[in-house]
């Protein structure tokens, strides 16, 4: 948070969006907050800072962020930049139509439809995973494979686990439900809820890209790896383009409407911090 008040010190940009974990806020970083909303109060900054759960925007995805936006002059600074969505959408709604694949498999008519490749253990792994949800806690609470067949599947700090524990690892998602968070470690279905629902393998790029915002024909570069790395850490665009749209309308917006503060009363327009 110093570097960052220090180039908004340096630049003296219009505007500030910062987009990062809930905990900025919510939790043991806000102190990091607190020194970047000082700075900017100093700097004669508006700020508007909240929490959001971005699913109930568009968002295909369970995703709890942080949102920071500061206005230079203390400039009329809006509420709540995004626009709340009736019904949330589903992996099924998201992904549902993409044809099917094979990892390892690139389709040939889109080369970001691609997931790597798997080792034989860690298919046989996923293919004894149940479909629509299933994790690999399932292949451990199966009476039917022996103890035997649990230590071929399994790998030993699966069976030191408490039960309950890290229920996302080699797990699939489930259709009519949104997706789980998708992080920067999305690359490899041992890294968390990352398997596709029924097929066994992981999501193709195109499947991630689309659960984290991006538009259908998007073009990723770089290795495999790294396109997977790409889409986990960014601002999921779908979010952006909303938080750009409000921007756009500050701009236009010079002071706000008469009745705004009733219908907003959470709005920050004169440099105080959220009580956090």
């Amino acid at each position: 948070m110093v570097r960052t008040s220090d180039f908004v010190e340096e630049f003296l940009p219009e505007f500030l969006v910062m987009e990062n974990v809930k905990e900025l806020l919510r939790g043991k970083q806000q102190h990091h907050f607190q020194t970047l909303s000082d700075r900017l109060n100093a700097l004669e900054y508006s700020i508007y800072a909240d929490t959001h759960e971005l699913s109930e925007y568009g968002l295909p995805q369970r995703r709890e962020r942080a949102l920071i936006i500061a206005r230079r002059d203390h400039g009329f600074i809006g509420g709540c930049p995004l626009k709340r969505q009736v019904e949330k959408v589903t992996v099924w709604q998201a992904i549902a139509h993409l044809p099917k694949t094979s990892a390892g498999q690139e389709n040939s008519s889109d080369p970001m439809h691609v997931s790597p490749g798997m080792t034989p253990v860690v298919l046989s792994r996923i293919q004894a995973i149940p479909r629509d949800g299933g994790s690999w806690g399932d292949i451990m609470k199966n009476p039917q494979l022996s103890d035997e067949e649990k230590k071929k599947l399994l790998i030993p700090s699966m069976f030191r686990a408490r039960p309950g524990s890290f229920p996302d690892v080699y797990g699939r998602l489930k259709w009519h439900d949104i997706a789980a968070t998708i992080t920067r470690e999305c690359g490899h279905v041992g890294n968390g809820r990352y398997a596709h629902p029924e097929q066994d393998r992981l999501l193709t790029v195109r499947e991630m890209a689309t659960l984290q915002g991006f538009p259908a024909h998007y073009f990723f570069e770089g290795a495999l790896a790294a396109k997977y790395n790409q889409i986990g850490d960014a601002v999921p665009p779908l979010i952006s383009k909303q938080i750009a749209q409000h921007i756009i309308s500050l701009k236009s917006t010079q002071s706000p409407p008469s009745d705004y503060f009733q219908q907003y009363p959470r709005v920050i327009t004169q440099l105080e911090l959220l009580e956090v």
